[in-house]
């Protein structure tokens, strides 16, 4: 009798640890930069992305990049600002006004809508921004890079 309570208990827990694995497969996401096709974002380092949304001039083959904050999930933003750029949300605008007093240079414009978002990339030479490699809808911008992967807490 304690043999089969053994065989049942241990199908049991096999069972539970295969169904966790499948829902935690479910929580990895990947944040990817894209672009139009005239950016070669393969030569960008995470480094290279992190000057561009921290205001710094970033040319690639002689052209200034221009970067566009991707607002549509804010998830996806604080992700970005945590992995990326390494600050908080609120130090991050903190840093982007002191720079914009110091300076004068505009900010960097913010998008709140993922289609809006794409049809700028296309219009506009020499852009960039980030998203979930998942919430690539149509798979217009064809033009990206893995920048980070990982787990997040539910």
């Amino acid at each position: 009798m304690s043999r089969l309570k053994f065989n049942i208990c241990t199908s049991i827990l096999i069972t539970l640890l295969a169904s966790s694995n499948v829902f935690a497969a479910d929580q990895v996401k990947t944040l990817v930069i894209v672009s139009d096709a005239g950016v070669p974002i393969e030569k960008f380092s995470v480094g290279d992305v992190r000057k561009l949304y921290l205001g710094y001039p970033v040319k690639l083959d002689g052209q200034e990049i221009h970067p566009i904050i991707n607002r549509s999930d804010p998830l996806l933003y604080v992700v970005f600002l945590q992995k990326i750029v390494f600050l908080s949300s609120r130090s991050y605008q903190r840093r982007l006004k002191e720079r914009l007093f110091r300076s004068g240079k505009r900010g960097i414009p913010e998008i709140d809508d993922k289609d809006e978002l794409q049809k700028r990339i296309k219009e506009s030479r020499n852009t960039i921004s980030f998203m979930w490699l998942e919430s690539m809808q149509n798979k217009s911008l064809d033009n990206t890079r893995k920048i980070w992967s990982g787990r997040l807490p539910q």
